[in-house]
């Protein structure tokens, strides 16, 4: 089966990450895989390359790019693909208009979070004939969608994010020394894109209430972004630089993950964040913004706190809580990690999209096709 997946950049963040475990994990027995990418490389697109996963460069130029759509058309049309799967919203849009002008059988979109913007929902509700499914990493985020009516309900599936568990079994041995930390600070720890949806600034907030209580608690916020100059200038102006470092960009978020006493996710908007599930298959408690997504993976007083967004002071009071009582950290961690193990890894999400896709080749074209697949796969 000939699987073609759209996505608007190869950059590290959590729809590019889940791309490419997908395509990692698709038995080649059964699926061919191309991947196409609407800008460039990235940091991703040379690691898929160099895994024999065939990569396409759209080189679009800018959001107005009208060009892209009859490109990534005749690129459909070179591979003939069986499944159209994309990611992001400009992939999805130019995704749903060039399938439709190069033919191909099955569309598969996907929600990544419960998207404020409303002319993005406009657009996603304008094209939606031209879908036969999108995927939702949450339940949430399918809720949102069919609450605006952006799509069909019966056209929304929830196939959540998920992680290699064992990837976070790392020894924190040595960290705190190549970071050059004091052994004995309390370790706060954020991965994100330094965003506006990711509600750093109110992390910044609440770290001057956690450090008048804990005068050990040092704030590690990994990550990059168009904010990041000014989430330096609000550490500055609240003179943080001694208690928060931006660390930039990491590939060593595991080791990080193991060095940390607490994880914080301040979103203020989210589908499903891997650095949520990351964090929790490390077995770390974590304090949560109560937003799509987050509130479907934290089991609260279980696994972590959830706290409301926007809201700096009770992200401050959970982080202290937390901090205070080690046999709670410990237990949430466990907890956690039990929790992933049991509904959020690799594997399961592997297997949702396989089964989506099975099922939309049956469909589009017949039970008895879809036996002569099956029978060329065998043989």
């Amino acid at each position: 089966m000939r699987v073609f997946y759209l996505i608007t950049d190869l950059d590290i963040g959590g729809a590019e990450k889940t791309l490419c475990h997908l395509v990692r994990g698709l038995p080649r027995a059964e699926f061919h895989p191309v991947v196409a990418c609407l800008t460039g490389a990235g940091e991703l697109g040379g690691a898929l390359a160099d895994e024999d996963v065939s990569v396409c460069y759209v080189r679009m130029r800018s959001r107005f790019d009208l060009g892209a759509t009859l490109r990534v058309a005749r690129l459909l049309s070179d591979h003939q693909p069986d499944v159209l799967h994309t990611f992001l919203f400009h992939a999805n849009l130019i995704g749903r208009m060039a399938a439709w002008l190069a033919g191909v059988p099955v569309v598969i979109s996907s929600a990544r979070v419960a998207e404020p913007r409303r002319h993005h929902l406009w657009l996603d509700g304008w094209t939606h004939r031209l879908v036969d499914a999108e995927t939702c990493v949450s339940d949430s985020v399918r809720n949102y969608l069919a609450k605006r009516r952006v799509m069909p309900v019966r056209k929304l599936v929830t196939v959540p994010n998920g992680v290699d568990v064992d990837r976070f079994d790392v020894n924190s041995r040595n960290v705190r020394q190549d970071l050059g930390i004091d052994e004995d600070a309390a370790i706060v720890l954020a991965i994100a894109r330094l965003e506006r949806q990711k509600g750093l600034s109110y992390l910044l907030r609440a770290a001057e209430g956690v450090i008048e209580k804990r005068r050990d608690a040092l704030f590690l916020i990994a990550g990059e972004g168009g904010m990041r100059n000014s989430l330096e200038r609000i550490a500055a102006t609240r003179n943080l630089e001694s208690r928060v470092r931006f660390l930039g960009f990491r590939r060593d978020v595991p080791r990080l993950i193991s060095a940390a006493d607490v994880f914080v996710v301040s979103s203020l908007w989210e589908g499903m964040p891997n650095a949520l599930l990351e964090a929790m298959a490390g077995a770390k408690p974590v304090v949560a913004t109560d937003v799509e997504g987050c509130r479907e993976i934290v089991q609260p007083e279980q696994t972590g706190l959830l706290v409301p967004p926007r809201d700096a002071r009770a992200l401050a009071e959970g982080i202290v809580s937390l901090l205070e009582n080690s046999e709670t950290r410990k237990a949430m961690g466990r907890a956690g990690r039990k929790h992933v193990e049991e509904h959020f890894t690799l594997r399961q999400m592997i297997q949702n999209n396989v089964l989506l896709y099975v099922n939309h080749v049956r469909r589009a074209a017949g039970p008895a096709s879809l036996d002569i697949w099956r029978h060329k796969r065998l043989a």
